[in-house]
């Protein structure tokens, strides 16, 4: 990826701002005299380097934050679509992880020499007398006391986004065993068929866990809006989606830590935080045939709580990695009226028979 292959920012100068070298306090330890003599005169042995790497180290813990931000990210630098993908993914693959690092290499390694010349300045030592061995000496030390997150930053200075994440299983993998008892689902001729969606569709948000037994009239009459001005003909790619506007920190999967890590996180959109008396607006669905873009959207008044995975993440609306139409493309629309407050479900048993209940 170069440096401008993104959606706005430009990474551009890559370079964080110019700082003065910190001051040492009395406390901070210091190189002995000797050992700061023979440095300068261009003296180096593992004698030395045990010294200067020993007093780099606290010298480098010492700093704010207990290292350096070697990897500057400016105000209106961002992740582009496909980036924002990978991101919500969690990254497993570290692919993200790897690609931002290479963009940021070379003013990580400026960075890196800057610092640690400002560190033997600040030793009393002009960097250019010294050793090319001890300058790589407290150079390792700068870099493995970076405390940079590129991808953390990015993804905070990243807009607020459209995005959508599936309910539960594929909303069609009930159909068989539906018509066989309830009737077809695919015929759009047919006016009948229309309450036989209306009830798959509520049948299927209850399977995913939400609470339909306390949908007021006007969801029940959104549902049979889905069902009549929804997509036409229901096949196999017909999906039945939260759709959301918000932050992408929000929505993003754990970052695996270890091999075998689950990636899962259960999310609420809507409704009531527990323990708070705030609603954080409605949660909105939408019914949509990413083959043709026609759908239908509609808002429910009960909060919608739902597992992001590996197999079902949270996802862009359009662009990124997103197959064929998203609800933007087919229907242009404003997307703030989207933002609902995400909200992270942390069960206890009393939480868990809540949302039973």
């Amino acid at each position: 990826m170069k440096a401008g292959d993104k959606i706005g920012g430009q990474f551009a100068t890559l370079e964080r701002p110019t700082a003065f070298a910190p001051s040492i306090s009395d406390e901070t330890p210091t190189l002995s005299d000797e050992a700061r003599e023979r440095l300068s005169e261009g003296e180096w042995d593992d004698e030395l380097e045990a010294e200067l790497t020993a007093v780099a180290t606290a010298v480098a813990k010492a700093e704010v934050g207990g290292g350096y931000d070697l990897e500057f990210v400016d105000y209106d630098d961002h992740l582009n679509e496909e980036q924002i993908d990978a991101f919500l993914l969690g990254d497993p693959e570290c692919d993200l992880q790897n690609e931002i690092s290479d963009v940021f290499s070379e003013t990580r390694y400026n960075s890196t020499r800057r610092e640690a010349q400002e560190l033997l300045d600040g030793l009393g030592i002009d960097y250019i007398d010294v050793d090319g061995d001890a300058l790589e000496a407290v150079q390792e030390v700068v870099e493995n006391h970076n405390t940079s997150d590129p991808v953390r930053d990015l993804a905070k200075n990243t807009p607020s986004q459209l995005m959508r994440t599936q309910l539960g299983a594929d909303f069609m993998d009930n159909q068989t065993a539906w018509r066989d008892e309830h009737g077809p689902l695919y015929d759009g001729h047919d006016d009948a068929v229309y309450p036989s969606r209306a009830a798959y569709i509520t049948d299927h948000l209850q399977k995913a866990g939400v609470d339909t037994a306390s949908f007021t009239v006007e969801d029940r009459e959104n549902i049979s809006l889905l069902a009549t001005d929804g997509p036409y003909n229901w096949h196999e790619g017909v999906r039945l989606d939260v759709i959301w506007y918000g932050d992408i920190r929000d929505a993003q999967l754990p970052v695996p830590q270890h091999d075998g890590d689950k990636q899962e996180r259960k999310v609420m959109f809507g409704g009531k935080p527990y323990g708070s008396r705030d609603s954080t607006g409605q949660a909105r669905i939408v019914l949509l045939d990413p083959m043709n873009g026609s759908g239908y959207e509609v808002p429910l008044s009960t909060p919608i709580t739902t597992s992001l995975s590996k197999d079902r993440p949270a996802h862009l609306d359009s662009g990124g990695s997103t197959h064929g139409y998203g609800w933007d493309d087919a229907a242009g629309v404003y997307k703030p009226a989207y933002a609902v407050e995400v909200v992270d479900v942390v069960e206890t048993d009393a939480q868990s028979e809540e949302i039973a209940a």
